[in-house]
Protein backbone atom coordinates (compact mmCIF):
# COMPACT_ATOMS: atom_id res chain seq x y z
CA UNK A 1 0.00 0.00 0.00
CA UNK A 2 3.02 2.35 0.54
CA UNK A 3 4.66 1.53 -2.82
CA UNK A 4 7.88 0.45 -1.12
CA UNK A 5 10.62 -0.91 -3.33
CA UNK A 6 11.61 -4.39 -2.20
CA UNK A 7 15.14 -4.24 -3.67
CA UNK A 8 17.65 -1.41 -3.70
CA UNK A 9 17.98 -0.43 -7.41
CA UNK A 10 21.47 1.00 -6.84
CA UNK A 11 22.94 -2.43 -6.09
CA UNK A 12 22.72 -3.44 -9.75
CA UNK A 13 24.39 -0.34 -11.15
CA UNK A 14 27.88 -0.57 -12.55
CA UNK A 15 30.48 1.54 -10.83
CA UNK A 16 31.95 3.90 -13.37
CA UNK A 17 35.59 4.78 -12.98
CA UNK A 18 36.25 8.44 -13.73
CA UNK A 19 37.99 9.08 -17.01
CA UNK A 20 41.12 11.12 -16.50
CA UNK A 21 41.59 13.93 -18.97
CA UNK A 22 44.72 13.64 -21.04
CA UNK A 23 47.19 16.45 -20.40
CA UNK A 24 47.64 18.67 -23.40
CA UNK A 25 51.22 19.42 -24.34
CA UNK A 26 52.15 22.03 -26.93
CA UNK A 27 54.65 20.51 -29.34
CA UNK A 28 57.77 22.27 -30.64
CA UNK A 29 56.20 22.14 -34.12
CA UNK A 30 53.07 23.93 -32.87
CA UNK A 31 55.19 26.60 -31.20
CA UNK A 32 57.31 27.02 -34.33
CA UNK A 33 54.17 27.39 -36.43
CA UNK A 34 52.80 29.96 -33.98
CA UNK A 35 55.97 32.07 -34.00
CA UNK A 36 56.07 32.05 -37.81
CA UNK A 37 52.47 33.38 -38.01
CA UNK A 38 52.50 36.25 -35.52
CA UNK A 39 54.25 39.58 -35.23
CA UNK A 40 57.29 38.90 -33.03
CA UNK A 41 56.99 42.39 -31.50
CA UNK A 42 53.34 41.96 -30.43
CA UNK A 43 52.34 41.84 -26.78
CA UNK A 44 50.68 38.47 -27.48
CA UNK A 45 53.92 36.96 -28.74
CA UNK A 46 55.69 38.17 -25.59
CA UNK A 47 52.90 36.69 -23.45
CA UNK A 48 53.24 33.31 -25.17
CA UNK A 49 57.04 33.33 -24.71
CA UNK A 50 56.66 34.10 -21.00
CA UNK A 51 54.12 31.29 -20.62
CA UNK A 52 56.39 28.93 -22.54
CA UNK A 53 59.51 29.65 -20.48
CA UNK A 54 57.91 29.98 -17.02
CA UNK A 55 54.78 27.80 -16.90
CA UNK A 56 52.95 30.46 -14.90
CA UNK A 57 49.18 30.74 -14.67
CA UNK A 58 47.42 33.25 -16.92
CA UNK A 59 46.40 35.44 -13.97
CA UNK A 60 50.00 35.47 -12.74
CA UNK A 61 51.20 36.46 -16.22
CA UNK A 62 48.72 39.31 -16.55
CA UNK A 63 49.59 40.50 -13.03
CA UNK A 64 53.33 40.75 -13.73
CA UNK A 65 54.86 44.19 -13.32
CA UNK A 66 58.35 45.36 -14.16
CA UNK A 67 59.12 45.42 -10.42
CA UNK A 68 58.68 41.61 -10.42
CA UNK A 69 61.59 41.13 -12.83
CA UNK A 70 65.09 40.91 -11.35
CA UNK A 71 67.37 41.41 -14.33
CA UNK A 72 70.49 40.91 -12.20
CA UNK A 73 69.38 37.54 -10.77
CA UNK A 74 67.54 36.48 -13.97
CA UNK A 75 64.34 35.74 -12.09
CA UNK A 76 60.66 36.57 -11.88
CA UNK A 77 58.89 37.00 -8.56
CA UNK A 78 55.32 35.71 -8.55
CA UNK A 79 53.49 37.61 -5.80
CA UNK A 80 50.10 38.65 -7.20
CA UNK A 81 47.71 37.91 -10.02
CA UNK A 82 45.28 39.74 -12.30
CA UNK A 83 41.72 38.87 -11.28
CA UNK A 84 38.11 39.82 -11.85
CA UNK A 85 37.23 42.17 -8.99
CA UNK A 86 33.52 42.72 -9.59
CA UNK A 87 30.51 41.59 -11.59
CA UNK A 88 30.93 44.67 -13.79
CA UNK A 89 34.01 43.13 -15.45
CA UNK A 90 36.48 45.25 -13.48
CA UNK A 91 39.92 43.66 -13.28
CA UNK A 92 42.81 44.39 -10.96
CA UNK A 93 45.51 42.90 -8.79
CA UNK A 94 44.54 40.18 -6.33
CA UNK A 95 45.90 37.47 -4.09
CA UNK A 96 47.51 34.37 -5.54
CA UNK A 97 45.65 31.08 -5.84
CA UNK A 98 47.44 29.30 -2.97
CA UNK A 99 50.20 29.94 -0.43
CA UNK A 100 52.55 27.83 -2.59
CA UNK A 101 51.89 30.14 -5.54
CA UNK A 102 54.26 32.78 -4.14
CA UNK A 103 57.58 31.84 -5.70
CA UNK A 104 60.59 32.90 -7.73
CA UNK A 105 61.06 31.48 -11.21
CA UNK A 106 64.40 31.55 -13.07
CA UNK A 107 64.38 33.26 -16.45
CA UNK A 108 66.30 31.68 -19.34
CA UNK A 109 68.66 34.06 -21.19
CA UNK A 110 66.52 34.07 -24.33
CA UNK A 111 63.50 35.39 -22.40
CA UNK A 112 65.62 37.75 -20.30
CA UNK A 113 66.97 39.48 -23.42
CA UNK A 114 63.47 39.79 -24.86
CA UNK A 115 62.21 41.35 -21.61
CA UNK A 116 65.11 43.84 -21.60
CA UNK A 117 64.25 44.91 -25.16
CA UNK A 118 60.58 45.22 -24.28
CA UNK A 119 61.26 47.26 -21.12
CA UNK A 120 63.11 49.86 -23.19
CA UNK A 121 59.99 50.58 -25.27
CA UNK A 122 57.05 49.97 -22.91
CA UNK A 123 55.45 52.72 -20.85
CA UNK A 124 53.07 50.63 -18.70
CA UNK A 125 53.72 49.15 -15.24
CA UNK A 126 52.26 45.78 -16.24
CA UNK A 127 54.37 43.71 -18.61
CA UNK A 128 51.34 42.28 -20.44
CA UNK A 129 48.72 45.07 -20.27
CA UNK A 130 45.85 42.93 -21.57
CA UNK A 131 42.67 43.72 -19.64
CA UNK A 132 40.90 40.38 -19.77
CA UNK A 133 42.35 36.84 -19.67
CA UNK A 134 39.78 35.76 -22.26
CA UNK A 135 41.48 37.96 -24.88
CA UNK A 136 44.73 36.00 -24.51
CA UNK A 137 42.86 32.68 -24.31
CA UNK A 138 41.11 33.46 -27.60
CA UNK A 139 44.41 34.45 -29.25
CA UNK A 140 46.12 31.22 -28.20
CA UNK A 141 43.16 29.02 -29.18
CA UNK A 142 43.11 30.67 -32.62
CA UNK A 143 46.82 30.40 -33.40
CA UNK A 144 47.62 27.17 -31.54
CA UNK A 145 44.51 25.18 -32.34
CA UNK A 146 42.95 23.25 -29.49
CA UNK A 147 45.23 24.73 -26.82
CA UNK A 148 44.80 27.13 -23.93
CA UNK A 149 47.22 29.17 -21.79
CA UNK A 150 47.04 26.43 -19.15
CA UNK A 151 48.56 23.95 -21.59
CA UNK A 152 51.82 25.90 -21.32
CA UNK A 153 52.01 24.77 -17.65
CA UNK A 154 51.83 21.14 -18.79
CA UNK A 155 54.40 21.77 -21.51
CA UNK A 156 56.77 23.54 -19.10
CA UNK A 157 56.49 20.78 -16.48
CA UNK A 158 56.97 18.02 -19.05
CA UNK A 159 60.01 19.76 -20.52
CA UNK A 160 61.61 20.15 -17.10
CA UNK A 161 60.95 16.50 -16.20
CA UNK A 162 62.31 15.32 -19.55
CA UNK A 163 65.50 17.28 -18.83
CA UNK A 164 66.05 15.54 -15.50
CA UNK A 165 64.60 18.08 -13.07
CA UNK A 166 63.10 16.29 -10.05
CA UNK A 167 59.35 16.41 -9.49
CA UNK A 168 59.55 18.39 -6.22
CA UNK A 169 61.49 21.17 -7.96
CA UNK A 170 59.02 21.18 -10.85
CA UNK A 171 56.09 21.46 -8.41
CA UNK A 172 57.82 24.32 -6.60
CA UNK A 173 58.46 26.21 -9.86
CA UNK A 174 54.82 25.76 -10.82
CA UNK A 175 53.57 26.83 -7.40
CA UNK A 176 51.94 23.43 -6.81
CA UNK A 177 52.32 20.85 -4.07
Amino acid sequence: QYNLVSKNPVTVTIKKTPVRKKLKIITPAELSSYYSCVDPTSIYCLAVKILQYTGMRIGELLGLTWEDIDFEQSSISINKQWVLLSQKRNYGFGELKTKNSTRIIPIPNQLLELLKECKATVTTDRIIPIRSPSTLQTHIAYYISGHSPHDFRHTYATTLLANGVDIKTVATLLGDT
